[in-house]
């Protein structure tokens, strides 16, 4: 089993446990007067699906519900409504695991460890300095053809918990990787106003001295242990952990491996991971910036430009800037206190 966990979702594979999405969305539906058969059309997903716990999504059938959902939905509240469900919708022992939490960053590191069984869409990378925790967003499965909801319910899910766990709102700055939607009262009534648009990666900087404590209504004496236990043997028998853009980005940010390399680690001919990318609308070229885009973003927090030139391996510092400039549309001394 643990090998074959090493082994990423490709675009076709039932892979995803999205059930509390789906149960979220049919529910809100049914209020409209909207019946599941029209949301689930041309997704092979059934009504009866919903009762079955384990049943698994593709990436593809998850798109295509998100794309009838889109259409269907009468407004731009469609993600944040469904954020406000996020919570309720969770396994028992997800729940009690991150509202018994002593404190929000050990319930975002549970959330993080388990995040897999509840947005296996996300890859995040952290960057904690002295004052802030950064976040920074990369979406998995193909998810990016519909990257404004997955984004938009992310952070209303984060929000809704933090509510309910300190009675406060969450005061965060968010940054999203497109220009700004026209449903912007939305941004402003779940997020507040530290927000921008088109900025090169989605983001979220938290102020440590900002965030409240929590006030659970479960005890912290709440076996921890047990809860991660429990919540891990079912992460252990999902077939995958990872998607394809996952699964490359992190190589790549860890190290270069070329496309025939990646391909024969995959066993799969170059050829047929192009074909694997482009179904989830990337390319492995765009993988690789965006993987030596966030190593340098993050190196910009701490060094000069011209030391994280030399920290990435480019020949001389002005390769460096044409190549963050092509990036970001910017030079990296713009960004160099963007996560400090």
């Amino acid at each position: 089993m643990e090998a074959a966990m090493l082994v990423p979702a490709f675009y076709r594979d039932k892979s995803l446990k999205c059930q509390s999405l789906v149960a979220s969305m049919v529910a809100l539906f049914k209020q409209r007067g909207i019946s599941a058969d029209k949301l689930f059309k041309g997704t092979g997903i059934f009504v009866a699906d919903l009762k079955q716990m384990d049943k698994l999504l593709s990436p593809q059938q998850l798109n295509q519900l998100i794309e009838n959902a889109l259409k269907l939905w009468k407004g731009d509240d469609l993600s944040f409504l469904l954020g406000q469900f996020w919570l309720a919708e969770q396994s028992q022992q997800l729940a009690t695991g991150l509202i018994s939490s002593s404190d929000i960053s050990q319930a975002f590191a549970f959330w993080n460890k388990f995040k897999w069984l509840t947005h296996p869409w996300l890859q995040i990378h952290l960057l904690e300095t002295q004052d802030y925790w950064h976040v920074i967003f990369s979406l998995d499965v193909g998810a990016q053809q519909h990257q404004d909801f997955f984004y938009e319910n992310l952070f209303a899910t984060f929000q809704s918990m933090y509510k309910q766990m300190t009675k406060q709102q969450l005061k965060a700055v968010y940054s999203f990787p497109y220009p700004q939607p026209k449903q912007l009262a939305y941004y402003h009534k779940y997020f507040g106003q530290d927000i921008e648009f088109s900025a090169p990666v989605c983001r979220m900087s938290i102020c440590k001295a900002a965030l409240q404590p929590v006030y659970s209504q479960i005890s912290h004496n709440t076996s921890t242990r047990l809860i991660e236990h429990n919540v891990y043997k079912v992460l252990k028998e999902q077939p995958f952990r990872k998607g394809l853009q996952g699964y490359i980005r992190k190589q790549l940010k860890q190290n270069k491996v070329s496309l025939d390399e990646m391909a024969e680690q995959l066993a799969l001919s170059p050829a047929s991971l192009k074909r694997r990318l482009k179904e989830c609308q990337t390319s492995y070229q765009a993988l690789h910036d965006e993987a030596q885009l966030i190593n340098a973003l993050m190196a910009l927090s701490q060094h000069e430009p011209n030391d994280v030139a030399k920290q990435l391996d480019y020949r001389d510092s002005s390769n460096f800037r044409r190549t963050f400039k092509r990036w970001t549309g910017e030079l990296p001394s713009n960004y160099r206190l963007w996560l400090a």
